[in-house]
């Protein structure tokens, strides 16, 4: 069987697409039956970590054109094919949906005008998705189908001052630069992950990085394996990918919307699984940051509840017809 995977990732589109279809491609991987082909465009570091495990690895630029990109994918029929970005024109869908048995979509933000695909997976509980009907497709809704099979380390939480900020893998300097500066004066112990390059060599120039209770770790995408402590407080965490992850490891958290369509994923989600949610980045106050971080601390363990995934769900509902 051969399957394609086509993801649009890096710069201000963040890591999550990848890291969500890299997780995928490695489940597959394990049957050696299928053949897999991973097409990535903008991100040339998610280029080379996967051509290192996948060798029919090939990149995109950003925006590339659909005749260059017919080019690139040289008129291969595929079995299935996976696509997950922000962007996707209908003439897209069309060309995919044209070499391909089984189309399928994942789109957390239900945000497409029209899908074409055969199954559209929406792994993000989502306002968007009770406001509209789509027909002749078949849908895949909910947490359940969250993309993660990594194992799970068991952390003290709300424990000590130790607390985890992750923001994402967008260049979210400013988001960065509004949560530290609400807590530049705190006597929590601040662990601080970025993989953005953009946003690393903007924090090592700023006033951040000489603070002593500011402790940096740069490019370690798998967060929970790199974490430097046992002893977790809480963690501070975008809507995106990483509330899910955090959530997944028992860690307490805060959740800030680091982008506009991350608002209403986060309200649903601090609503259903009991976290907090802080506010948008670009209107947030810092006495809202300040109160939130106070209510974590008086914020009973027992509140907050687990994400149950189904990965022989996910891969099952991927690969059957």
């Amino acid at each position: 069987m051969k399957i394609a995977l086509r993801v649009l990732a890096g710069g201000k589109y963040g890591w999550g697409n990848f890291d969500r279809l890299f997780t995928i491609a490695n489940e597959l991987k394990k049957n050696k039956n299928y053949s897999l082909y991973f097409y990535i465009e903008n991100s040339i570091k998610a280029f080379n970590i996967t051509k290192k495990i996948f060798p029919n690895t090939f990149f995109l630029n950003l925006k590339l054109g659909i005749k260059e990109e017919k080019k690139i994918f040289n008129i291969n029929y595929f079995d299935i094919l996976i696509y997950e970005g922000e962007y996707l024109t209908i003439k897209k869908q069309k060309f995919y949906k044209s070499i391909s048995n089984n189309f399928i979509i994942f789109d957390d933000l239900f945000s497409k005008k029209k899908y074409l695909a055969d199954k559209l997976f929406i792994c993000q509980e989502s306002s968007n998705f009770l406001k509209r009907k789509i027909k002749n497709i078949k849908i895949f809704y909910g947490y359940k189908y969250f993309p993660y099979f990594n194992k799970i380390k068991k952390f003290n939480t709300y424990k000590g001052n130790n607390v985890i900020i992750a923001l994402g893998g967008g260049d979210y300097f400013d988001s960065y630069s509004v949560i530290l500066n609400a807590l530049i004066n705190s006597k929590l112990n601040l662990f601080i992950f970025m993989n953005n390059e953009n946003t690393i060599v903007k924090i090592k120039k700023s006033k951040f990085y000489k603070i002593k209770h500011f402790n940096f770790i740069f490019n370690r995408p798998n967060i929970m394996k790199a974490i430097p402590v046992n002893t977790i407080r809480f963690g501070i965490v975008n809507g995106g990918y990483n509330k899910i992850i955090f959530n997944i490891h028992s860690i307490p958290i805060l959740i800030v919307a680091t982008r506009f369509h991350q608002i209403d994923i986060s309200k649903k989600f601090c609503y259903k699984y009991k976290s907090i949610y802080m506010g948008y980045i670009k209107t947030i106050k810092f006495e809202n940051i300040q109160k939130s971080i106070n209510q974590m601390s008086k914020y009973p363990i027992s509140k907050q509840e687990k994400l149950i995934l189904n990965k022989k769900l996910l891969i099952d509902s991927i690969i059957k017809y």
